[in-house]
């Protein structure tokens, strides 16, 4: 699920297993953000408070990585 905040130019990604599913294990990449530019310009892109949890709703340590964008 994603909402998008378009005053502030941010987007707010949030994603759970179904209910009963049980846990999962391992490492990889969680998120693929695909975009359309719209404007020509720089941003740049960074994952501002990422957070994850287990099975049993403890926070466990993520990884995440900023980038930079420009569009001609």
């Amino acid at each position: 699920m994603h909402r998008e905040d378009i005053e502030t130019g941010t987007i707010q990604l949030n994603g759970t297993r179904p209910p009963n599913s049980g846990g999962v294990s391992g490492d990889g990449i969680l998120y693929v953000l695909t975009f359309q530019a719209k404007y020509k310009g720089e941003s740049k892109l960074e994952a501002v408070r990422p957070q994850a949890k287990n099975s049993a709703m403890q926070s466990v340590p993520i990884l995440s990585s900023a980038a930079s964008v420009s569009v001609k």
